[in-house]
């Protein structure tokens, strides 16, 4: 699913405010829409050393393969177990967390202190925000109340009431909408789904959903 082509618009906002970046941003919309998809590929392009002139990631330097393969030094990402490859119990057996826990968000300790790779931005994608539990999400207000100079956190949330108010106040709000049908049949068929129009009507308009 492309959904740069999805939400174009957005991509174009989000592409206007690289000059001067916020310390966060908040995509929030319903499931579905691809706002995780859309949150790595403008990390992707603002990592990228020579991005594309849509701000599209080159997907060839040195920091687009690093990025690919998950290792970037300027960029984190912050999942429950539940969404990775889950925790090793004693009998072998996986029983991945389904929230962020504090020890995750503790764990960015060092990576908000040291310098950036060659002096760039450094980037903290947190998804989805609502995941987090009570002690994690007022560890993290305390570094979004005093960011570390040139840090992103893009949260992506489909929830967004359940995060604490005092984190909503301190992200710059990017709504991701429902696309128009036209289009979103348009995207769902060029990624070759076959009967783009029923399976999208049957996920209430959302894509992501359809494919699924």
């Amino acid at each position: 699913m492309n959904v740069i082509d999805l939400h174009k618009e957005v991509w174009d906002g989000l592409q206007a405010r690289r000059e001067k970046l916020p310390h966060a941003l908040l995509l929030v919309g319903q499931k579905g829409l691809g706002k995780f998809d859309l949150a790595r590929q403008f990390a992707a392009g603002l990592l990228c050393e020579s991005p594309r002139s849509t701000g599209l990631a080159c997907e060839k330097c040195l920091a687009c393969n690093w990025y690919a393969q998950g290792n970037h030094p300027d960029f984190r990402l912050l999942q429950p177990d539940a969404l990775g490859e889950g925790v090793e119990t004693e009998d072998g057996k996986k029983k991945p967390s389904q929230q962020i826990t504090i020890d995750q968000v503790r764990g960015l300790d060092e990576f908000l202190t040291v310098g950036t790779h060659r002096g760039g931005l450094r980037i903290v994608l947190v998804n989805p925000t609502e995941a987090m539990n009570r002690n994690a999400a007022n560890s993290l207000l305390k570094t979004l109340e005093e960011p570390p100079p040139n840090t992103l956190f893009l949260m992506v949330s489909s929830d967004p009431v359940r995060l604490l108010p005092t984190i909503r106040s301190r992200c710059q709000v990017v709504p991701i909408t429902l696309p128009s049908s036209r289009l979103a049949e348009k995207v769902l068929a060029d990624a070759g789904v076959g009967e783009a129009a029923r399976w999208l009507a049957l996920a209430g308009g959302a894509p992501g959903l359809a494919i699924e």
